[in-house]
């Protein structure tokens, strides 16, 4: 069975990566945070509910995370340890073991890569609790999400970004909520593409609500899951649930043939772009203008690299992308092809 992608869905990923990589060259602007860091790496974790697959076992489920994941994080570890610090490779590549282990921030190039193994322990975890009834899930998350947050609060963080991994189950969760909804919509009311104007309406609607919400706040309502920062209590994370519940929505209403068809490489390929763009940004880092120009070179360098990596046979240790089949060759109709030596 083919493995069918979502363009629209795609899209959001595609944003999402540009908003982060933006939210890392311009650190300084004051808009950055309240305007992107609220959804740009949350609805990573909405999308990986939003899409979750019910029938994976929790042993399929690490083989899978673990190939996807976890090995294109090692590799890239070792690759831009190579690269940065040739001349003291082991002791640079022990550093950064222990930065992963302490959990208390990666140092550049690797700020970001906690996302991976983020995101590789809250598909364990949240794989681990799906048999539960829904209102047990909820509890599970709430209660782990709590101490969580209270340990960070006083300093301490589990091994491994273990914790950012909890955190980010309650967006897991709250993906995958929207997706039972909305099978229950399409049974009760009419298929998924029929009900596609009021998914859209529903998405403009909440976005624009979770907009006009963050700019009537005398509070910062941004999220730092990287940093274990929840924000303003229970607000915060309530107006990211919103924000990555609009996009998806929007994203799913959205006809694949109006989506251009690089935008499904592009997401493929966003794993790496993540993994590479701040290793980029210090390479570019010279400029220093933090201009709009100098966005687009690192994320033509980062995609760059992707989607030239995506095009190699045998990569998806780099990537943690599969391979695609090749498309099968069309014969011409006009000109007799010779028959199977088997048939008769």
């Amino acid at each position: 069975m083919p493995n069918t992608r979502e363009r629209g869905l795609d899209a959001v990923r595609v944003l999402a990566m540009v908003a982060i990589v933006a939210g890392h060259l311009w650190t300084t602007s004051a808009w950055v945070r309240p305007v992107l860091y609220t959804w740009h790496v949350p609805v990573f974790f909405f999308l990986t509910g939003f899409l979750w697959n019910e029938r994976r076992g929790l042993l399929a489920e690490v083989r899978q995370r673990t190939l996807t994941v976890l090995l294109p994080f090692t590799a890239w570890v070792v690759l831009l340890t190579l690269v940065v610090n040739h001349g003291r490779f082991w002791p640079a590549l022990h550093e950064v073991a222990l930065e992963a282990w302490h959990a208390d921030g990666f140092v550049r190039p690797f700020w970001a890569f906690w996302f991976a193994l983020a995101l590789f322990f809250s598909t364990l975890l949240y794989r681990a609790i799906t048999p539960l009834p829904w209102t047990a899930r909820v509890a599970v998350v709430i209660a782990a999400t709590v101490a969580v947050a209270t340990a960070a609060s006083t300093g301490h963080h589990l091994a491994l970004d273990l914790g950012q991994g909890v955190l980010g189950t309650g967006w897991i969760l709250a993906g995958h909520a929207l997706r039972a909804t909305s099978r229950r919509a399409q049974r009760r009311w009419g298929e998924w593409h029929d009900l596609r104007s009021y998914r859209a309406a529903l998405g403009a609607l909440l976005l624009v609500g979770a907009a006009l919400g963050i700019a009537a706040s005398p509070t910062a309502l941004d999220v730092d899951l990287g940093r274990l920062d929840l924000g303003a209590p229970v607000v915060s994370v309530l107006v990211s649930l919103v924000i990555c519940a609009g996009l998806v929505l929007l994203g799913s209403a959205v006809p694949g043939s109006s989506v251009p068809a690089i935008t499904t490489d592009l997401a493929r390929a966003a794993l790496v772009v993540m993994l590479v763009h701040l290793a980029v940004i210090d390479q570019v880092g010279a400029l220093a203008h933090r201009s709009v120009g100098e966005l687009v070179v690192v994320l033509a360098a980062a995609w760059g690299i992707g989607l030239v990596l995506l095009g190699v046979p045998r990569t998806w240790w780099l990537t943690g992308q599969r391979e695609r089949p090749a498309a099968p060759l069309k014969t011409s109709q006009r000109i007799p092809q010779p028959a199977p030596a088997h048939a008769e």
